[in-house]
């Protein structure tokens, strides 16, 4: 009982002082990549607004996929880490290294999931006209973008 009381605190402590540091870059990255999977959703429309060539559209199509693929790759990895967390927590004893080991890991996989939307930005930004910059920022802007996650990765 007292282990388990032990492990409790120990990853309550470890939560209390990750999520601090997380929650103010987690929060507004989550604004901004909220914003901007709202606009890949439809990349017709971003054709359209934006005005985009043939060449254009294509790496638009790209970056969406591989901005896919990363995204609901890590969201899977949460999802067996916070089953496997859990699991380590209903557990009479848990092993608080390991416990910590998983919350850590989590945490990385959700920085690689933001690291992936700045990416998806700046490569997106990158094949842009600056006419057609102007108008994504003022689209994503417009639509509650911090541009946080953007300028932690520059």
């Amino acid at each position: 009982m007292i282990r388990k009381r032990t492990a409790l605190v120990a990853a309550a402590l470890l939560a209390s002082f990750a999520l601090p540091l997380a929650a103010d870059t987690s929060a507004n990255s989550n604004q901004s990549n909220e914003v901007i999977a709202a606009l890949v959703r439809r990349p017709a429309l971003l054709v359209q607004v934006l005005k985009l060539n043939s060449s254009q559209a294509d790496t638009l199509k790209t970056l969406i996929t591989t901005l896919q693929t990363t995204v609901q790759t890590q969201q899977k990895a949460n999802a067996t880490l916070d089953q496997q967390i859990k699991n380590a927590l209903a557990s009479p004893a848990p092993d608080n290294c390991a416990l910590g080991k998983l919350v850590i890991t989590r945490h990385q996989n959700d920085l690689a999931i933001v690291a992936a939307f700045a990416k998806f930005d700046k490569d997106f930004s990158a094949i842009l006209t600056p006419d057609q910059l102007a108008r994504w920022q003022r689209l994503k802007r417009g639509l509650g973008h911090t541009g946080r996650a953007a300028e932690e990765e520059d």
